[in-house]
């Protein structure tokens, strides 16, 4: 669909002389199209007119008017690209204009290229201008009054070829001994918007002073949607059999099949009519009389075929989890993978398969479900398929496996084919197989961002620059202090105290004797080293010496979690505010007596009984799974100040990194999706979001040496970007020292570049977040304002160098200087970290994998 630009003329007072000024720019302006805005304004005679517009200032020359002729052609000239007129015949009149009447004598200049033009009025020619430019020029063709030219000026085209080019007519009553057009006057102004400024701008333009807005809209070429995919029923087969499903009620971990499923496959995802009732799972450790290898009878010839599968737990990303092995007539196979993240999605796997299309989430009662759409085309359609096994005897297995943290432990996962459709017609096949190929990359050498300053999206939480501490009780140690005074650098807001310290070291013998003084001294320390850092405490470990299930148990739990708050706050009066209850508890499903739910209200009960100015919040699992968080919320919300949850993207340092760049914004999905349910269960109740463990690998065998690198800053840069548009308020990065890659710190006591990324987002990246766009998928863009600076976080996501051109809409009065510039750029590259001082940018190139932060002081001028 193409746009032709609609003028718009806006018409109001100014305060300098009682004239209109006219505001003409197009509505709605199309991608890599001009947006030009034209203002026409009288001042009082003599008298400059000062405008301001989008960052920019100009001071008109007294009495100017400007006029594009291409507004102004005469009724049989020809319109050349939609700027220039060019006239079609010999002495043709191109351009009439309204002369001024009631001011001495006005100069005329004109802008054109090519042939030579005649000045005229309309019954007399008054002055040719012979000279013909190849490229567009102003040229001065002297000094008129109203007698001499009358009410109307006219400019004729040349006699001969070339014909004339013109572009604009200017008026004035400026010298033309100081005063010199520019290629475009100061009261035109233009701008070319890229894919990134797609959308409805509001610009704010000042006549003298005067304020108008200028609004319109950037579109794309192309606003049509493309039609959904739907597959007819008359070219569909059912072939799963009713004799090798299970009945769902014997396995309730995977009992699924509630009113929300049946609703979803009623809707017929991609017009697919998968059975609504059929459950072939295989064999885990949960369930070991399940078969882990079934055998479908087909004896047809198909297309295609497309599986509705999902997985209870999971393995690691592209891991072989089982497998399809189609057989022939002829004896001959060809197996299907099922690799986790492409062809399956795990149930606390990411929701994007880079081999299969996601259709929908399904809960049983304890865990939630990822559905995915396999397609698979029949590379021998012309053969009959005589049986299909459905298999987990694994072929490949993850040597990297950690079974002390087993978030991916093939031996509990088990998959589940949960219908089954033959596709008689090889473009439906072809048709699904495209919708589920992992889309390519975006980004190429060039891409563009906009960033509108005045529109505000947001606040940015200081909570979210923050880590882990790993050292609690050592803060008798040398190291200690040296770590704290890095740490200054560092900035981080909120220590998470995780690792190094339990209840059951502070209460080793139950009330009795209580070990406090480590645990004091290093809050003390923290505090004494910076009066903002702030404490949590994480209740990361249930004592041994006492059981949940009972009773006494729980009251002896909420009577050490209240003890402690009550040394910490009131006898110490150390003022922590943030207690999280647990830590990766109900680590494979949620158990039926919910005992850690009753023991967390209760816990939480007696600590504000303490303390009500104290935030309690849980419950850390290992993974944001939507329907275990809203297990614990359900049941814990009236004591639930913050929601807190974990995230770590793989535990294999083989998962690609595009792979770890293309699902940093399924952080920000996270969290929308869990103040959503946190809405829906309290309406209006303020919850904070606390991601209090998150990186790139949670496994440490071997540790992932990217979180120590500047791929790692830059994965850390866009996930702190989904983190902010997405109103998180707390995020802390596990974790702050040691523990070989995963420290901001090294052993050595170096602050590597995911710490000083965050040092350099605590010291500047502050205030409020704005409106920024990116053209590409691939580079990143997050704007900022305070009332000190304003600048941008800018992130390349991809293995390529970028070309970047920068859209500034409606910039602050940035701080400029002539000798040492105003703006810090701070890079994070394959080179290393760099700070350099540069003029605000326009244009900027990106190294693979960089990442920068731009910041310009704003002016102390009022």
């Amino acid at each position: 669909m193409k746009y032709l630009p609609a003028l718009l003329v806006v018409a109001v007072l100014t305060s300098a002389r009682a004239d209109e000024v006219e505001l003409l720019y197009p509505s709605r302006v199309r991608v890599g199209d001009e947006f030009k805005l034209v203002v026409k304004a009288r001042s009082q005679p003599g008298k400059n007119i000062v405008y301001e517009f989008n960052g920019e200032t100009r001071v008109a020359p007294p009495d100017m008017l400007y006029y594009p002729a291409v507004e102004y052609k005469a009724a049989n000239a020809k319109v050349v690209d939609g700027v220039r007129i060019t006239s079609v015949s010999k002495y043709q009149t191109l351009c009439t204009v309204p002369f001024p009447q009631n001011q001495g004598e006005t100069a005329v200049w004109l802008r054109y290229s090519k042939g030579p033009l005649c000045l005229r009025r309309p019954d007399k020619e008054l002055r040719w201008s012979w000279k013909a430019t190849a490229q567009p020029q102003w040229i001065y063709v002297g000094r008129y009054d109203a007698e001499t030219v009358g009410p109307v000026l006219s400019v004729m085209g040349s006699p001969k070829e070339p014909y004339a080019h013109v572009e604009a007519i200017l008026l004035t009553t400026a010298d033309a001994r100081v005063f010199r057009p520019s290629a475009n006057p100061t009261n035109v102004f233009s701008w070319r918007p890229g894919r990134s400024a797609i959308g409805r701008h509001e610009l704010s333009l000042k006549v003298d002073g005067n304020d108008h807005a200028v609004i319109f809209e950037v579109v794309d070429d192309d606003t049509t949607p493309p039609a959904a995919l739907l597959i007819p029923a008359a070219r569909q087969v059912s072939l799963a059999r009713r004799d090798l499903g299970q009945n769902p009620e014997a396995f309730p971990l995977f009992h699924l099949f509630n009113d929300h499923y049946r609703r979803l496959l009623a809707e017929n995802p991609l017009g697919l009519r998968f059975d609504d009732s059929f459950l072939l799972p295989l064999k885990c450790n949960e369930y070991p009389r399940l078969s882990d290898t079934v055998i479908i009878d087909v004896h047809t010839k198909v297309a295609g075929l497309a599986f509705l599968l999902s997985e209870y737990w999971q393995g690691e990303v592209n891991q072989e989890m089982a497998h399809f092995m189609v057989r022939y007539d002829d004896g001959s196979d060809v197996k299907i993978p099922l690799r986790e993240e492409v062809e399956i999605c795990g149930s606390l796997r990411n929701r994007s398969p880079q081999g299969a299309l996601f259709v929908g989430m399904a809960n049983s009662p304890s865990i939630e479900y990822n559905l995915t759409v396999v397609p698979w085309r029949n590379p021998h359609p012309e053969k009959t398929i005589e049986t299909l096994t459905f298999t987990n005897v694994r072929t490949v297995f993850n040597e990297e496996e950690n079974k002390l943290i087993p978030l991916n432990v093939t031996s509990v996962s088990s998959q589940i084919l949960l219908s089954l459709v033959g596709l008689s017609d090889a473009g439906d096949v072809a048709a699904l197989v495209a919708a589920a190929a992992t889309p390519s990359s975006l980004a190429g050498t060039v891409a563009d961002i906009t960033m509108d300053f005045k529109r505000v999206g947001g606040r940015i939480h200081p909570g979210v620059f923050s880590t882990n501490e790993s050292g609690v009780m050592t803060a008798s140690e040398v190291d200690f202090d040296r770590y704290l005074e890095t740490m200054k650098e560092i900035g981080c807001r909120i220590f998470r105290f995780h690792s190094g310290w339990n209840l059951e070291k502070v209460y080793p013998t139950q009330l009795d004797h209580p070990n406090y003084e480590p645990l004091v001294r290093t809050i003390q320390k923290l505090y004494a080293a910076n009066s903002e850092w702030e404490v949590m405490i994480c209740f990361n470990r249930i004592p041994k010496y006492l059981d949940p299930k009972t009773a006494a148990g729980r009251t002896l739990f909420a009577t050490l979690c209240a003890d402690l708050v009550r040394e910490l706050n009131i006898a110490r009066k150390l003022e922590v505010t943030y207690w999280e209850i647990y830590n990766e508890v109900y680590f494979t499903k949620i158990e039926d007596d919910r005992a850690l739910w009753h023991m967390y209200n209760e816990a939480a009960a007696a600590m504000r009984a303490v303390d009500p100015s104290i935030r309690i919040g849980g419950y850390a699992p290992c993974w944001p799974v939507l329907s275990n968080i809203r297990d614990f919320y359900e049941h814990c919300h009236p004591n639930t100040d913050f929601v807190s949850y974990h995230k770590y993207l793989t535990g294999s340092v083989t998962t690609s990194t595009d792979y770890i760049m293309r699902q940093t914004p399924s952080f920000a999905a996270d969290a929308r999706q869990i103040r959503a349910l946190i809405e829906e269960i309290s309406p209006g109740k303020a919850v904070e979001l606390a991601l209090t463990e998150y990186n790139i690998n949670y496994n440490w065998k071997p540790h992932d040496p990217r979180q120590g690198t500047y791929i790692g800053a830059a994965w850390l840069a866009s996930v702190l970007n989904h983190l902010i548009r997405a109103d998180v308020e707390i995020a802390q990065t596990w974790h702050s020292r040691g523990g070989g890659t995963f420290g901001l710190i090294s052993a050595e006591g170096e602050i590597r570049p995911m710490g000083k990324l965050l040092a350099v987002c605590n010291s500047f990246v502050r205030g409020d977040y704005v409106w920024s766009r990116s053209s590409s998928t691939d580079i990143e863009c997050l704007g900022f304002r305070n009332g000190e600076q304003a600048g941008f976080l800018v992130i390349n996501k991809s293995s390529r160098a970028t070309q970047l051109t920068l859209s500034l809409l409606n910039p602050p009065d940035f701080q400029v200087s002539e000798v040492i510039p105003a703006a810090r750029c701070f890079a994070f590259t394959e080179a290393g970290f760099s700070v350099t001082r540069q003029p605000f940018p326009k244009d900027l190139e990106l190294a693979p994998y960089e990442t920068r932060v731009i910041v310009n002081p704003l002016s102390s001028t009022p």
